[in-house]
């Protein structure tokens, strides 16, 4: 009688570890889609800042300031390491992107110019999009943060060597730069 309850103790505690291991599997796997989405777009807004600097070319006084700052961000991006440094990098070139636009739209002639408009209204939907996919991912890394950092799924991730993931976020620190 023993022998069959220990037996089947040990047949909950396996199922256990392999319903966890499914669950850790499936966040992974949404991690990885959800950063993939984030990082296509990522890439997608990119294709803007050829544009938008030659329109901000004709900004006068913080226009050169603001298209160095666009431009040094998306050269120290291709060397960042880690989902920080490319947080911060991205939030870098979110804030050019801003001030070039906020300095463009007040020039008269360009709010007729069509096709600034457009290239307006397309960074702007990026940006929307890059919002919500960067809340995804972030949702789904805290998630799998907050199940793994449980005591008895603890073990289970340090013995299948799963790491914590990074969020895709701007320290205080890098928000004053």
């Amino acid at each position: 009688m023993i022998i069959w309850c220990i037996f089947i103790l040990m047949c909950l505690f396996v199922l256990l570890l392999v319903l966890a291991y499914i669950k850790f599997a499936l966040l992974t796997r949404r991690i990885n889609k959800n950063w993939q989405a984030l990082d296509s777009l990522l890439r997608y807004r990119t294709q803007f800042i050829s544009a938008l600097s030659l329109y901000g070319a004709s900004l006068q006084e913080e226009g050169p300031i603001y298209l160095d700052q666009l431009n040094t961000a998306h050269e120290n991006l291709k060397t960042a390491r880690s989902v920080a440094q490319r947080a911060a990098e991205e939030a870098q070139i979110s804030d050019a992107f801003n001030k070039i636009l906020a300095k463009l739209s007040q020039q008269t002639e360009l709010k007729q110019d069509n096709a600034f408009t457009k290239l307006q209204e397309n960074i702007q939907h990026a940006e929307t999009k890059i919002q919500r996919a960067q809340k995804r991912y972030n949702n789904s890394a805290q998630e799998f943060n907050m199940i793994s950092s449980i005591i008895p799924l603890n073990l289970i991730t340090a013995m299948f060597e799963m790491a914590p993931f990074e969020c895709f976020e701007v320290s205080d620190e890098d928000k004053k730069k």
